[in-house]
């Protein structure tokens, strides 16, 4: 036999023998799912073994490697210092025990970041002390979820106090409420210090009896600086103590109940504060048995500003009752911008407008913080857009002739299209800017021009009335903010237009322009 001849039958000998003792030749190492430090563990467990034993002062993480699924799972941090990072991969816990927590961390300065975790319970318990971040994390339980536990529990520690914010984050829980304050594992309500900060979170309830936050403990001290909150029914946030302070956001209360409620429950003797800043608040709830967007109940209520918005008859609502403080809807609407800048401006008089066709230029400017209130109203109605009817946000102008505005019995109606809609043989032209005719400034201010022309010789004479408006619309629903019409600064004829034009020293016509300038003005 040669050599060759040796070596396969060598080979064919050795892969009997590895067969014969369940030997394989494509045998591997365990795969890795997370690490701490410069270590890798096979398990989720093991590495959250690993990160308690260490006794070191020094920060140190756990790192998700790959995505983690598991049948059941109550994983506790006790270790400070620790970042637990989900390197944006996913833990999927399978069981149902509808009282368990799949991660509680509960030393000081402990973080989570970049996590996705699909459970049928609770989601995260921060129980810990000192300073945390939880961000960039995404809990989803399914709707029918049964449980009796919040996706992201923060309970805070009898030690000490918590300081935590909760930025970036999405949760869509089932029954429970998707964050809780004041309450351990257990479900119990404790005192513990707890200050939060809600930055830029969509955190969403669909049950028919839930929160989308409860502050519960007396020691809690939230503030919501943005973000997209939305509940089913009862209330958006309920305080049941302690003190929730509202910078901005949007809180959509898309069933009975009210947006913000400041009590334990209706009938309760205590309640915790809620202070209201500035965000924007929508209800769908409009029967006449409902209060407000904002109420105190037996808590304690105070509304500084908000656009509030209700969607149905705005004639039993209220955008607020604070105690015996309370802020209606204007009659006949069903939005309030209280104490924001909502409406555009109207520049006063008009132009001319010099072409072959004669006509009226009318002037709107919008400035930053109206514009900045209608996007994030615009934001808020995309939770009523179809299809069919997507949320849209128009800048127009209104221009009508003078009796346009006269209603039955010679009355003055509205300057707006309800209004012009009961007018006795209304003639009105209702112009939207367009994208390419909006000039926005180095701060954010926009102004926008409309023009009605080819107007008739027989109407030179004509005082037209302009408005200006800005619209937000969503599948049924509709709201207008109008600026505020001046029969003296906002109703101009061509030919009093053209009269002005040409006594304006400043200004300088070609010759052409000035032969139809003063053809107007002599009418």
């Amino acid at each position: 036999m040669n050599k060759h001849g040796f070596h396969r039958a060598f080979a064919v000998l050795l892969a009997v023998f590895l067969m014969l003792t369940g030997i394989s030749l494509n045998a591997t190492a365990e795969t890795a799912v997370a690490q701490v430090g410069e270590q890798t563990y096979s398990s989720l467990a093991d590495a959250v073994s690993a990160v308690n034993e260490d006794k070191g002062a020094e920060p140190l993480s756990l790192t998700l490697l790959t995505d983690v699924v598991v049948e059941t799972a109550k994983f506790t941090v006790s270790r400070g210092n620790v970042m637990i990072d989900g390197g944006g991969h996913t833990l999927t816990v399978t069981g149902n025990a509808k009282n368990d927590i799949v991660l509680t961390v509960t030393g000081a300065n402990a973080n989570v970041r970049n996590l996705n975790i699909k459970t049928n319970f609770g989601g995260i318990c921060q129980a810990g002390t000192g300073t945390s971040v939880i961000e960039n994390v995404s809990i989803i339980a399914p709707d029918s979820m049964a449980n009796s536990r919040a996706l992201f529990l923060i309970a805070g520690n009898a030690s000490g106090e918590l300081n935590v914010t909760i930025r970036n984050c999405k949760g869509r829980s089932g029954k429970a409420p998707t964050c809780q304050f004041g309450v351990n594992a257990a479900g119990g309500t404790v005192a513990n210090k707890v200050n939060a900060v809600l930055e830029n979170n969509h955190f969403v309830n669909p049950a028919d009896y839930g929160r989308c936050i409860d502050v519960r403990g007396a020691g809690c001290n939230i503030t919501a600086e943005s973000g997209y909150y939305q509940t089913n029914s009862t209330a958006v946030f309920r305080v049941w103590a302690g003190e929730l302070t509202v910078n901005g956001g949007i809180y959509y209360l898309a069933g009975n109940g009210d947006v913000l409620l400041a009590a334990e429950k209706y009938d309760a003797a205590t309640g915790g504060k809620i202070t209201v800043n500035d965000g924007v608040f929508v209800s769908k709830s409009g029967t006449s048995d409902k209060v407000g967007c904002v109420y105190s109940a037996n808590g304690t209520a105070i509304v500084n500003g908000g656009t509030f918005a209700m969607i149905g008859s705005a004639s039993s609502y209220l955008a607020a009752k604070c105690g015996a403080t309370e802020i209606p809807f204007p009659e006949g609407a069903n939005v309030l911008a209280y104490n924001k800048p909502s409406t555009p401006t109207m520049s006063i008089g008009a132009a001319a407008r010099i072409t072959t066709a004669n006509g009226l230029l009318f002037t709107s400017t919008v400035s930053k913080a109206v514009a900045d209130n209608a996007a994030a109203l615009l934001e808020a109605m995309k939770a009523f857009e179809t299809e069919e009817s997507p949320a849209t946000l128009t800048y127009g102008t209104l221009i009508c002739p003078e009796e346009s505005l006269t209603g039955p019995g010679g009355s003055q109606v509205e300057f707006s299209v309800r209004g012009l809609a009961g007018a006795v043989d209304a003639v009105y032209w209702n112009i939207p800017a367009t994208a390419a005719g909006i000039d926005t400034d180095a701060d954010g201010n926009m102004t926008y021009r409309v023009a009605i022309t080819n107007i008739p010789e027989n109407m030179e004479s004509t005082r037209f009335c302009a408005v200006s408006y800005i619209m937000l619309s969503a599948g049924t629903v509709t709201f207008y903010f109008y600026s505020t019409y001046s029969a003296v600064d906002n109703s101009r004829s061509i030919a009093d237009v053209s009269a002005k034009a040409l006594a304006d020293t400043s200004q300088s016509f070609t010759a052409d322009e000035k032969e139809i300038l003063q053809a107007t003005a002599a009418n």
